[in-house]
């Protein structure tokens, strides 16, 4: 059992056999497109895909990405998806029950993400990456960091971090 969820998360955790993600959650890669595409930084599937489950008490640590990433709601309660532009400007996107169905954050933007309160206790959610995802194109964000970069943001960025001498 993995620690700090309940049983009823354990047994989506196991049923859909999750692993825990670096950011913070549950994932597991079901999707990567056979056909590989060149970038910078080396080949890629065309896209890839993941599972992310996001019980209720966790989030998604700042972070970014080189590519863009669609976010799609499978089940369970909302879920906030909060991006910072380069120039600092701020976008939640909302999506689940009663809001979008999915969101688009565009590459180089940290984003972090948390579900809402909510009868089901978690967020299930997709994330298309395209070129497709590779660790080696991930950065995780340092609290310290990205408030001196985005001081307007200063609580949701120490809300949502858990590495810097500030980080949660």
């Amino acid at each position: 059992m993995t620690s700090d969820v309940s049983p009823s998360i354990q047994q989506l955790v196991d049923q859909l056999q999750l692993s825990p993600h670096p950011e913070g959650g549950f994932y597991r890669r079901i999707f990567a497109a056979p056909f590989v595409v060149s970038t910078p930084h080396g080949e890629r599937p065309s896209a890839t895909l993941i599972y992310y489950l996001l019980p209720l008490g966790a989030f998604s640590q700042w972070h970014r990405l080189r590519h863009d990433e669609i976010w799609l709601h499978l089940g369970g309660d909302r879920i906030q998806i909060h991006a910072i532009a380069p120039d600092g400007a701020l976008v939640t996107q909302t999506i689940g029950p009663d809001g979008g169905r999915d969101a688009h954050v565009p590459r180089m933007r940290w984003l972090a993400a948390e579900p809402e309160p909510g009868p089901a206790g978690y967020a299930l959610v997709s994330c298309i990456v395209s070129p497709g995802f590779d660790f080696a194109d991930f950065e995780m964000g340092d609290a310290d960091e990205l408030t001196l970069l985005y001081p307007k943001h200063f609580d949701l960025i120490l809300r949502l971090s858990r590495s810097g001498s500030q980080g949660g």
